[in-house]
């Protein structure tokens, strides 16, 4: 961990954030005094996380939690992974799916999940254990199980579609023990 991330954090802590305007407040104080952009609650969470591994330095489970990125995205419980196969060819001609060369069919390069799959080279075991890690990281709990695969799916070999779903399931099964 870098000297700036630590002063950083020890700015942080000594803050005494408790409320989310506390925390914008002062990425804003941090951000004019810096003359950067304000800095995003993944690098800050990061960076806490980091400085309180040891045990000297306590976890505020209060400030973990205003630093958990996407609190919307897992409040029902459910944290979505989505796994890309690569490009296969559709027997459908839909007008409104979109067709962009070297990406799944219905797929644009930049939606998220298609970014992450680029970045793994369409590997289901290292999307879904990326996902999991950035999940964790995000302090976002995970499902225990995975559910259906979409329609798209569909049109995957089966000797793929074999593969995602035992890559999936072992990583979402053991993931607990793997993080």
């Amino acid at each position: 961990m870098n000297e700036a991330n630590i002063k950083l954090i020890k700015k942080l802590i000594k803050a005494k954030i408790r409320t989310e305007e506390d925390l914008n407040n002062f990425k804003r104080e941090i951000s004019k005094s810096s003359g950067d952009n304000p800095m995003s609650n993944r690098h800050l969470s990061m960076a806490y996380l980091n400085f309180t591994k040891n045990k000297r330095n306590k976890k505020d489970a209060n400030l973990l939690s205003l630093l958990k990125t996407k609190k919307m995205r897992s409040l029902s419980g459910v944290a979505i992974i989505t796994i890309s196969t690569k490009p296969y060819p559709c027997p459908g001609n839909c007008l409104y799916c979109p067709t962009e060369k070297a990406m799944p069919k219905s797929y644009l390069s930049n939606e998220p999940a298609i970014m992450r799959a680029i970045l793994n080279k369409f590997d289901p075991y290292k999307q879904t254990f990326n996902r999991i890690k950035d999940l964790k990281l995000s302090e976002i709990s995970l499902v225990d199980r995975p559910a259906n695969p979409d329609a798209v799916f569909a049109m995957v070999k089966i000797d793929d579609k074999g593969k995602v779903i035992d890559n999936v399931h072992v990583l979402v099964t053991f993931s607990v023990e793997v993080f």
